[in-house]
């Protein structure tokens, strides 16, 4: 996957692109961070009994150069990894030690998660961890506001009961601060990663 984004006075937008080996197609997707934006897929020009893995290879890699060279002509750069911000989401387990309850949980959360985050453009799911009774589940993002705000709505205590005291918290990516809490179910100012 290649993800290019450009800011435009206030608004910052996004572009990428990336293979899909199953339906043997490119997949572009464009926005403004924070919005779904629009997909287009672009079809391969590949003799399905005579291409080989090698052929569908020097096309992907053509398409996706011409891709780059196109957004840098337009103004858009790769983000810089430094003006990213770490994002917590902190989700209290139910019982003290994690079950299979909790990890097929844990998986749905970072599957629901990196979906809203890709397809707002907003960054990606980064890993997780579980002890002390928490879930937190981390993510690298290029907006901490929109993401904090697309996620609090989307993992509503009225969607699951597991998201009642819900705490998500935030960190520049370049510094050793401790995450900032941006919003808390339940209201509880307290926020502790360990």
């Amino acid at each position: 996957m290649h993800k290019l984004y450009k800011r435009d006075n206030e608004k910052l937008y996004y572009r990428e692109m990336w293979y899909e080996k199953e339906n043997a197609c490119l997949v572009r997707h464009h926005g403004e961070v924070g919005d779904e934006g629009e997909t287009e897929v672009v079809s391969l020009s590949l003799d399905a009994e005579q291409s080989t893995e090698t052929q569908v290879k020097t096309q992907v890699d053509s398409h996706m150069a011409d891709f780059i060279k196109e957004g840098m002509a337009a103004g858009y750069t790769p983000f810089d990894d430094k003006d990213k911000h770490w994002l917590a989401i902190q989700i209290p387990l139910r019982e003290a030690v994690g079950t299979h309850e909790t990890f097929d949980f844990l998986k749905d959360v970072e599957g629901y998660v990196s979906e809203k985050l890709g397809w707002n453009g907003l960054g990606e799911m980064d890993g997780h961890d579980i002890g002390n009774g928490k879930i937190n589940v981390f993510c690298l993002v290029v907006d901490a506001a929109l993401a904090v705000a697309l996620l609090q709505s989307a993992l509503s205590p009225e969607y699951d009961e597991w998201f009642k005291h819900i705490k998500i918290a935030t960190r520049p990516n370049d510094s050793d601060i401790d995450y900032q809490l941006k919003y808390a179910a339940d209201g509880d100012p307290d926020f502790d990663i360990f």
